[in-house]
């Protein structure tokens, strides 16, 4: 151990740097920032060393001190090499236009000899070009690609403890646990299932595939534009609460803008991760790991593709929304969109699909890839390298973009004209003009840049020929003699570079239906008066208006689960003939949003989804006359035998990569174009192993675990041990709380003997026998506490943390029922346990409940109900995992809803079923 004159110096040392290194990698803290702290810090220390020598000098004790003893560097690159953070990176020769990677630096041809089809054109994009040096000719690559190696990653995954725990864990739960009807978890499921032959250990891993493409520099309209992509795996393996953590996944590369690529120079890349997949496949290899140093034979397996519309379709192959065979599940054609009986689909086949996409490769011109293509909706793409990759099964249709962002948002802005502008509409009434070319209009100018060559990778006086990749040998050059990079409306690539969903507004819906502004002040003002608990975000209060920007993901969800449901009902159940069928549809809507958005999942629910969103749809072409149905509207049907065949959607959703996408952003690039990409990957290995750094070394140092939770800003959160508490202890927090009050006191002493815990009461004035357990007559009160990251406040105190929903104690059928928190105590019994005092909300009368639309169809399955506002007769105690949800509360006043009462409005969906050991 690093001591100096007997004082222990290396834990200063290490808390040092690791703040700096915090600093750099988490607060964006500059290189030359993070060296300056670091020559300071290392100041200080030799400063308070001699202050020490100093004052020991003053009392005969003299010691020589030296400030080479001080092992602090000057340079954060050395901190990251000492605390192993620096990842193992290559990088790789890459093809500005066509995204072709060289891996043998020495064997690199001066133009790139990639053809997309073998009687089609080379690409001829200039990859190297040589220059004169003192030392003679040097021959420069114009554009590297970082890439990550697999097997590297994978020694510094399984070499840590916590990994290789949960994967043994995940191991023996998946052999010995019994088939269940309701799944909470991916391994509940059927396709989890069917790896049975391949889980022969708990080193067979599987991994799942996120691909998203996002803007380096975080801006939407003005400034730099630009387009990385990040290609992510992350295991199937590991337990949900760490799948999905940045210590956890894979980062293989980050795609070298400015142009993303297209279905057809996205297969290089992918290529070489499926690559790297097959080195590990069985019998595998041998890798050292925590318990087994000497190494142990590790397997690796490709999972299901998680990804967004536009790159699931680059990615798996499929056609683009506008396409005849558009959808990637069936065989549907564009004209039978609105065919909503899905017995009369074709399912498609994996197999089949697998001998289609293999005939498409095959093809020597792009004409015939073409007829072919726009016969079966199919393309060939690297992941078919793997034997065993279901080009159906294993794609995830992303609910995210697809339900939130996609049916939500076309709900709001386009069919009920909310954020609807006169520019918006007119744009998607053009749109719908042409339904079939209405993409390539929208992106026109996208797809073009797309396939010119970056401009840091350019070089004066030399043309690349992109333009000839798209000219089939067998056709006459001067088909193309405008010299467009843009492709013909009638050629099969202008589907490529489509946006994530199609949505057009033909002109007579926006007269069918726009929100009256009376109903939509009042959507305002329940927008900003309802009662959220504070981890819930507030949606803009200005709904509608151009400057609160677009709804995000997570926005949407709480809008239409939540917080509509609270207010739609009171507006349009008392209404017109046309808003009470509105009213109807938004059930079914919000309904299909509860089952697709939950975190547990069954058949029957799968089944209850299905026929609510079927007859969701059915009711658009009612209520909005000339209504078309969009592509998303579609793709939607599937999401019922994605949740039999996957089980709950969340859990492989795009939320976490959209999280990994906005911190790649949010690193600096320090103004070096050139190298953006590497540095970005570089950064979020950096971060990631310093993640992993400090949570394995939490669990071994009590310093390090407090250091740690004072980096997160962590809040602090209930913690309740089974350690037993001495009489020591007991007697300390027994003086520091507070006499109950005596009908409070009969209240918790009631609750701990219904539950078999028998205390008796220090009223007695009887004797007691030796070892009688005597409930305190003090406790420490509360006016907040936090678990599970969400905190509860009394309801004098924080009252939209107060409202929740919870099980009634000892109620044999585990009763239901709402309440609010009027006080929040701990007591020292044998351990330090939590206790709420509940009163439960005041149903309506008989009579008011006649006035309430949630007593009746369809608004009965909004998980939603009315309540009197005044306070209820009925006091529960409660603990903590008596808690089910908190709730979303709405105060209406009295003649609301015609009942001559103040009432509440209130919400329980925030629960969506969630097993709270196992949050993403």
């Amino acid at each position: 151990m690093l001591t100096y004159c007997g004082l222990v110096i290396a834990p200063i040392y290490n808390l040092c740097t690791l703040i700096v290194v915090w600093l750099s990698l988490k607060a964006g803290c500059s290189r030359d920032a993070a060296n300056t702290v670091l020559k300071a810090m290392r100041f200080m220390i030799i400063t308070m060393l001699t202050v020490i020598q100093t004052s020991l000098a003053s009392k005969g004790v003299y010691v020589k001190f030296s400030t080479r003893n001080v092992d602090i560097p000057t340079d954060i690159r050395t901190v990251y090499t000492r605390l192993s953070l620096e990842p193992s990176l290559d990088r790789v020769i890459c093809c500005s236009a066509c995204f072709k990677l060289y891996l043998d630096a020495s064997t690199v041809p001066q133009y790139c000899q990639w053809r997309r089809s073998s009687r089609a054109r080379k690409c001829n994009t200039l990859l190297v070009q040589s220059r004169v040096t003192h030392d003679g000719p040097k021959f420069i690559p114009q554009s590297l690609t970082p890439i990550q190696p697999f097997e590297s990653w994978l020694r510094f995954f399984l070499s840590r403890p916590i990994i290789e725990d949960a994967l043994h864990q995940t191991f023996a739960s998946f052999h010995n646990a019994p088939n269940v009807d309701r799944m909470r978890s991916t391994h509940d499921s059927p396709m989890w299932r069917s790896f049975r032959d391949y889980l022969q250990s708990a080193y067979s891993l599987i991994f799942g595939l996120y691909i998203d493409w996002y803007n380096p520099f975080s801006n939407k309209i003005a400034g730099k534009v630009n387009s990385c992509g990040a290609i992510v795996l992350f295991c199937l393996n590991l337990p949900l609460s760490l799948q999905f953590l940045p210590e956890n996944v894979f980062t293989f590369t980050i795609t070298p803008g400015p142009q993303a690529p297209d279905l057809w120079t996205i297969r290089h890349i992918i290529e070489r991760l499926v690559q790297m997949i097959l080195l590990m496949s069985p019998p595998g290899r041998l890798l050292p790991t925590s318990r087994h140093e000497a190494g142990v034979r590790v397997t690796t397996r490709g999972g299901p593709v998680v990804a967004d519309l536009q790159a699931a379709r680059k990615v798996a192959g499929q056609l683009s929304h506008s396409a005849g065979m558009f959808c990637g599940y069936c065989n549907c054609h564009h004209d039978d969109i609105e065919e909503l009986d899905c017995r009369r689909w074709r399912l498609r086949n994996g197999a089949t699909v697998r001998i289609q996409a293999e005939q498409w490769e095959r093809l020597p011109t792009l004409k015939e890839k073409e007829a072919l293509a726009k016969q079966t909706g199919v393309r060939w793409t690297p992941l078919y390298m793997l034997p065993y990759w279901n080009p159906v099964d294993y794609m995830i249709l992303g609910f995210m973009h697809n339900f939130l962002e996609g049916n939500l948002q076309f709900q709001l802005r386009v069919l009920w004209g909310i954020g609807r502008t006169k520019e918006a509409l007119a744009r998607l009434t053009q749109l719908n003009a042409d339904d079939s070319t209405s993409q390539f209009s929208e992106n026109q100018s996208n797809a073009s840049s797309s396939r010119a060559p970056s401009e840091r990778h350019s070089q004066s006086g030399l043309t690349d020929n992109m333009d000839f990749m798209d000219v089939d040998l067998d056709v006459p050059i001067a088909a193309q003699e405008d010299g467009s990079r843009t492709p013909t409306q009638g050629s099969f690539f202008p589907d490529d570079d489509d946006e994530d969903d199609l949505q057009y507004l033909p002109s007579d819906i926006a007269s069918a239906f726009t929100f009256r502004k009376d109903h939509l002040s009042a959507v305002r003002l329940c927008l900003q008066d309802v009662l959220l608990p504070t981890w819930v975000q507030r949606p803009p209060c200005n709904l509608g208006e151009k400057s609160h920007g677009k709804l995000k993901a997570h926005e949407l969800l709480i809008l239409f689960s939540t917080i509509f449901p609270l207010i739609i009902p009171e507006l349009w159940s008392r209404g017109t003939q046309h808003e009470i069928g509105m009213l109807s549809s938004f059930c079914d809507l919000v309904r299909s949003t509860h089952f697709v958005s939950s975190y547990s999942t069954s058949n029957d629910d799968a089944d209850s989804y299905t026929t609510c969103y079927v007859r969701y749809r059915q009711s658009l072409s009612q209520l909005f006359p000339g209504f078309k149905s969009t592509p998303n509207h579609h793709y939607a049907m599937h999401n019922g035998d994605l949740m039999k065949l996957w089980g709950p959607l969340p859990f492989l959703s795009e939320f976490f990569g959209e999280r990994l996408n906005g911190d790649l952003a949010r690193f600096k690039k320090n103004q070096r174009n050139q190298d953006m990409e590497l540095t970005m990957l570089r950064q979020m290995c950096r971060r990631s192993r310093l993640d992993a750094y400090l949570q394995d070394r939490s669990t071994q140092d009590p310093m390090i675990q407090e250091f740690t939770s004072i980096l997160a800003q962590d809040k602090v959160s209930l913690h309740e041990s089974n350690d037993p508490l001495n009489s020591a202890q007991i007697a300390k927090i027994l003086s520091e709380g507070e006499s109950l009050d005596g009908n409070h006191y009969t209240l918790l002493l009631q609750y701990l003997n219904s539950s078999e815990e028998l205390y008796q009461s220090a009223m007695q004035t009887i004797p007691q026998p030796r070892g009688t357990r005597i409930l305190p007559t003090a406790a420490k009160s509360l006016r907040h506490v936090i678990f599970d990251n969400r905190t509860y406040s009394l309801h004098a105190v924080k009252e939209g943390n107060s409202h929740i929903q919870f099980y009634i104690p000892g109620d044999p059928v585990q009763r239901v029922e709402t309440g609010r928190i009027e006080r929040i105590w701990q007591l020292p019994l044998e351990t330090m346990r939590t206790f709420f005092l509940v009163r439960q909300h005041h149903a309506l009368t008989p009579a008011q409940s006649q006035f309430s639309p949630f007593s009746f169809e369809p608004c009965t399955h909004l998980q939603a109900k009315l309540v009197n506002a005044d306070p209820g007769l009925y006091i529960h105690i409660i603990e903590p995992k008596h808690v089910i949800t908190h709730l979303v509360v709405y105060k209406r006043p009295r003649g609301a809803y015609r009942i001559p009462a103040d009432t509440l409005a209130i919400s329980w969906a925030l629960n969506r079923d969630e097993n709270r050991a196992d949050i993403i």
